[in-house]
């Protein structure tokens, strides 16, 4: 073999050599990209899931937060009603406390033994009046006995007076039935309305 063909032959090999050494890098170099793209959109699939896990756990928050700024809000409106309340109840039990006994008063005092009467129901009652009211309660019941309405009525003055501002409280004879009349037992009842009324201002 000359020496000619001796490279050829030595050419040939390192070319085929060459191109399969280029066929080589070009498929790991394919593998490589390959596994790139692979990690980076797994990368990105988990940076998605961890940006809505986020995002979930963040609104949980948020929600929990305003959920619990709402919670206070309402129990301060709450107190601040109960406060409220209470002040209105005082002011208008002072009012009461500082009512002349004349006959203007004797005619409220009328009233409550005329409502109480009706909701105990019974024929015979017994009035407890308020220790200021115990001389207006006599005369109250001294002119309603003479009404038609109290007609087959009897109504007598119990000595035990009760510890209250005014007002009284009425039961039937055998004591099984009683209504608490008074004026704080009033105001009480009435302190959801109050309440009610407050809110509704504080709304505006």
């Amino acid at each position: 073999m000359s020496s000619g063909a001796g490279r050829t032959v030595v050419d040939d090999a390192i070319e085929l050599e060459r191109r399969k050494l280029e066929e080589m890098l070009g498929s790991l170099e394919s593998e490589a990209i390959e596994r790139v793209l692979r990690t980076k959109e797994a990368a990105r699939r988990e940076l998605d899931e961890l940006e809505r896990e986020y995002s979930a756990r963040a609104e949980g928050v948020r929600s929990r937060i305003l959920g619990m700024a709402e919670i206070r809000a309402r129990a301060e409106m709450l107190r601040l009603l109960d406060e409220e309340s209470e002040r209105v109840m005082r002011s208008a039990m002072e009012r009461i406390s500082s009512m002349p006994r004349d006959s203007n008063y004797e005619r409220i005092i009328e009233l409550l033994l005329e409502e109480a009467a009706a909701a105990v129901g019974s024929a015979e009652l017994v009035v407890r009046p308020a220790k200021p009211d115990v001389a207006v309660a006599k005369r109250a019941i001294s002119r309603l006995s003479r009404t038609k309405r109290f007609k087959g009525i009897s109504m007598a003055l119990s000595e035990d007076a009760v510890d209250s501002i005014g007002g009284v409280v009425v039961s039937s004879a055998d004591g099984r039935v009683s209504y608490d009349n008074t004026f704080e037992a009033r105001l009480e009842r009435s302190r959801e309305n109050i309440k009610a009324a407050i809110l509704g201002e504080l709304r505006r």
